[in-house]
């Protein structure tokens, strides 16, 4: 069963999304069994994450770094808000995870809806299985 499973779930949308800095150290304290309250903790796990699947699609550093940039400046330009890099980063690691196929992030199980909420969305990747 793939460690960051509950990653991909939350970035598949199977979790109620509140706060995104905090959401993510409630699955990163599950992972790990740690608190993180380091937004740079939090991208690196959620780099981890999605390592092996930048490494299946052959995803280069340059297309990587685009995506990054992508997801830095358009929340500039629709908001006018300064983005941390960190959050751009965290965000382009979700967006990877999202877009992934199943077969590429390994067996995800069934979610926990006692580390986050359901978020309600009506998904057959479970019903399908069974």
């Amino acid at each position: 069963m793939n460690a960051y499973r509950h990653f991909f779930l939350y970035a598949k949308n199977w979790y109620k999304r509140t706060d995104l800095e905090s959401d993510l150290r409630i699955l990163c304290n599950d992972l790990t069994g740690h608190n993180f309250n380091n937004l740079n903790d939090i991208a690196r796990i959620t780099f981890n994450a999605v390592k092996p699947i930048l490494d299946i699609q052959r995803i280069s550093t340059e297309k990587y770094l685009i995506e990054l940039l992508d997801h830095h400046s358009r929340k500039d330009l629709m908001s006018n808000e300064y983005v941390n890099p960190l959050i751009a980063t965290i965000r382009t690691n979700l967006y990877f995870m999202a877009h992934c196929m199943n077969f590429e992030c390994g067996d995800l199980g069934e979610p926990n809806f006692n580390l986050l909420e359901s978020s309600k969305v009506e998904n057959t990747f479970f019903k399908e299985r069974n």
